[in-house]
């Protein structure tokens, strides 16, 4: 799956997000970022955890000019045009607003982190707050969830009915990672006790209800210390200036390594009036030390207060002055207790272990899914069919006109999409196929060797060029030219499980063929439709041990279980146009090797049955719809040679029926995925 992540800032994923971008990347998701420019050792940084970068020059996170953000909106809706990702997460006010506002036009799912409310929105108020209020409204209608770090976020938007609450999750902040942020050994105070601040310098970070409690604490206490790391938001400069100079504090500027400052702290404060959730209290508390702040949602969960720390009432300066003055009057062995605490408050709540595996269960909201899977076989899988070069060459020669129509269409819906390939047709000669094919004594013994392609191996021509209908591996690479559209397997040989004669040996020795050849193309095959769907539960464990983690099987419906194979057809095909055996929609546990069934058959344009094709169509979509409402899969499925023949029409069903999924997209967050993703976003879910 592909997943766009948009920032205001590269430090948002660096310092706060990279476990979760690093377990995303282990899982197999391609990740692109989108964040302003900055300098090339931050870029290397974000792209070591598994990420392609993207520079959005449009992104000013201070920027207060409505006409800068129009182009950051437009410059996201050119993003995802050209990205086409599966989803999309945002970080922070603007990218969530604009990033969110991008992904309802272009209807693709998105999931939003609200880090905290922000300065237009909790301290400026009043026309701000209402504007922010209203952008907010617009744009997270749709987003297939909302995370808060803080409960007291989360209800303040539910409560202005900006979001429903059904669509939030609240994480305990980015969480803390215990492994980098180890319990240290708590410092002597023979040299008086050590205060950090750890921060933004700025008036909402309650720095000046900081400067008048220290000053207040010196004039008692002259061998305090007080250290400050960040850097300056409001004008404070000459603030700090003055205090450094009259020994009162000390400031050390922004640090990108803030461990040792913490390590030789006793006490870390932070009297900020509004936070998401305040990642500076929770590695302070991981490696051991008490921690001040306010009792506001973002600080006071990070805190026990008066057993970890202590919490101030928000902007009283004299109240933080007493919590202060009361923890310099602690003996020694109850702050470094307090810090215990602290440590053991983090493992518990705050692990950036859990937050990880927690986020990424959110990420995987099931919703309706349209799975399309393509048996491309050509020749080899109608080879057993007398004439069939005569009465279907046109298809086959059809079929290198129809995929670049079809891939067209698939790029310009986002489709995503598994073309199960036979093995023989990845080969660009006669020779390629006879150096990957299995042993004599392995390949199928079938009791009709009519039903073998191996008996017209030696009748085929040498190569692409001289016979298209039995090679295609120049089409491989126009395929992976389009975004999701992944190479499956239809086995090496059109390889039928059913057929008497054939083995559970025979049947191994043609997957791991099917996989030599792949290589050889540098695929990774991990999807399998099994040709005319003959599924043996006796052979999944071949199925499993060549690397197989999802396979297409028959439908499940009464009209498969019927024994008269006249009666079967005749009723399938009546099927193709009326109800007969219902939607056909199904829900999913992943599992080591799962079966991802057939839902219908997409069949070809008829000109004698034209009267029919509003019917076939009606079918398509009530079966779709009906999987887009109660959150199932739809498995649609065709040869690409069906499109050979008559292409305009069967392309114009095909628009037909990928612009109602767009309505289901839009309607009901339906999505598509091939195989693999279908077992990904659907399976172990309820």
């Amino acid at each position: 799956m592909k997943i766009l992540i948009l920032v205001n800032h590269y430090n948002t994923l660096r310092i706060f997000r990279k476990e979760l971008l690093t377990a995303l990347h282990q899982q197999g998701h391609e990740l692109v970022v989108s964040m302003p420019a900055c300098d090339k050792e931050n870029i290397d940084i974000i792209r070591s955890f598994g990420c392609r970068v993207i520079i959005t020059k449009e992104m000013d996170r201070r920027s207060m000019n409505p006409i800068r953000d129009v182009f950051l909106l437009k410059s996201y809706l050119r993003l995802l045009k050209v990205e086409l990702p599966d989803q999309v997460i945002t970080f922070t006010i603007k990218p969530n607003i604009y990033g969110a506002m991008a992904c309802k036009i272009r209807r693709v799912p998105h999931f939003v982190n609200v880090t905290g409310l922000g300065s237009a929105y909790q301290a400026h108020g009043g026309l701000m707050r209402r504007l922010v209020s209203f952008l907010y409204r617009i744009s997270l209608d749709k987003a297939d969830c909302v995370f808060f770090e803080n409960i007291g976020n989360r209800d303040t938007l539910v409560q202005e009915k900006i979001v429903k609450l059904a669509q939030t999750v609240v994480l305990p902040g980015a969480g803390v990672n215990l492994d980098e942020f180890k319990a240290t050994a708590y410092p002597d105070d023979q040299d008086g006790i050590r205060f950090l601040f750890v921060g933004r310098i700025m008036k909402e970070k309650g720095v000046d209800e900081l400067f008048y409690a220290i000053k207040k604490l010196k004039g008692i206490y002259p061998n305090l210390s007080f250290d400050f790391i960040g850097w300056y938001e409001d004008d404070y400069k000459t603030t700090v200036a003055a205090l450094e100079r009259d020994g009162i504090i000390q400031f050390h500027g922004f640090q990108p390594e803030v461990r040792p400052y913490i390590a030789q702290a006793h006490c870390v404060i932070l009297p900020s009036w509004h936070e998401g959730m305040s990642n500076t209290l929770l590695e302070s508390a991981a490696m051991c030390r008490p921690v001040i702040t306010n009792a506001i949602h973002g600080c006071m969960e990070a805190v026990l207060d008066g057993t970890s720390g202590y919490l101030a009432k928000l902007q009283d300066a004299d109240d933080l002055f007493q919590k202060m003055k009361q923890f310099v009057e602690l003996p020694q062995e109850k702050r470094r207790q307090m810090g215990v605490a602290g440590r053991a408050h983090m493992a518990q709540v705050f692990d950036k272990k859990l937050v990880v595996a927690r986020t990424i269960e959110a990420l995987r909201v099931k919703r309706g899914c349209l799975v399309i899977s393509l048996d491309f076989e050509l020749f080899w899988g109608m080879h057993d069919l007398d004439g069939i070069l005569q009465s279907y060459g046109k298809n086959f020669e059809g079929v290198r006109v129809a995929i670049p129509k079809m891939l067209a269409a698939f790029r310009q819906h986002n489709i995503h999409v598994t073309w199960a390939m036979v093995g023989f047709l990845m080969a660009k000669s006669k020779a390629e196929i006879q150096e990957t094919m299995p042993d004599e004594t392995l390949r199928p013994q079938y009791t009709n060797p009519d039903m073998s392609s191996y008996k017209w191996f030696d009748k085929i021509p040498n190569t692409e060029a001289e016979g298209p209908y039995y090679y295609a591996k120049s089409v491989i690479a126009k395929i992976q030219s389009v975004p999701q559209q992944v190479i499956g397997s239809h086995t090496f040989s059109h390889y039928y499980c059913k057929e008497p004669g054939q083995t559970a040996i025979s049947f191994d020795a043609d997957l791991k063929a099917a996989n030599r050849i792949a290589s050889q193309n540098h695929l990774k095959l991990r999807a399998l439709v099994l040709p005319r769907n003959q599924h043996r539960i006796d052979y999944e464990d071949a199925i499993k041990a060549n690397g197989f983690v999802v396979f297409r099987g028959e439908e499940e419906n009464w009209i498969y279980r019927i024994k008269n194979e006249f009666l079967k057809k005749s009723l399938r095909f009546l099927d193709t146009y009326l109800p007969l055996s219902g939607h056909n929609c199904y829900n999913i546990e992943a599992e080591d090797l799962t079966n991802l069934k057939g839902s219908r058959f997409l069949r070809p344009y008829l000109q004698k049955l034209l009267f029919l094709e509003p019917l076939k169509l009606l079918r398509v979509k009530r079966q779709m719809k009906h999987a887009a409402k109660h959150r199932q899969v739809f498995h649609l499925w065709w040869h690409p040679h069906n499109f050979g023949g008559n292409t305009e029409k069967n392309m114009a069903n095909l628009e037909h029926i990928l612009r109602y999924f767009e309505k289901m997209r839009l309607n009901y967050q339906m999505q598509s995925c091939h195989m693999e993703e279908a077992i990904e976003t659907q399976g172990s879910q309820e």
